[in-house]
């Protein structure tokens, strides 16, 4: 079970291929290739260029999306549960994050505009 304090971080082996618009996952260490709801997809590109703590992200999407803080972690764990268990990303052990969210205001979704906040969801 993921903690808010935890710090995850992309498993650098996994290949990532963006495919109609959809990002799929391949996993070198397993056969199996995963995709991503448009929730999912936006959460893992968060994870692209580092390690990132649970508590730093749910603060993040609960600003970005004006949802519960409670709620989003509630919705996220899951996810990011499946994402550990499928070793497409990991708990860091050294617990540095980048602190990619500095700013505790609304933020802006840039290309994401029009994406509304759904449960993330791993399919394969």
């Amino acid at each position: 079970m993921i903690k808010p304090q935890d710090v995850l971080e992309k498993n650098a082996a996994i290949q990532v291929a963006d495919v109609s618009g959809v990002t799929m996952i391949l996993n070198s260490t397993k056969t199996d290739v995963l995709g991503l709801n448009e929730m999912g997809d936006y959460i893992f590109k968060l994870f692209s260029q580092n390690p990132l703590k649970v508590e730093e992200l749910v603060s993040y999407l609960s600003l970005t999306f004006s949802i519960d803080s409670s709620k989003c972690l509630r919705e996220i764990s899951p996810f990011l549960e499946n994402m550990i268990r499928e070793k497409i990303l990991f708990v860091n052990q050294g617990n540095s994050s980048s602190h990619l969210f500095p700013e505790k205001k609304q933020r802006t979704r840039s290309k994401f505009e029009s994406l509304d906040w759904e449960v993330p969801r791993l399919k394969s």
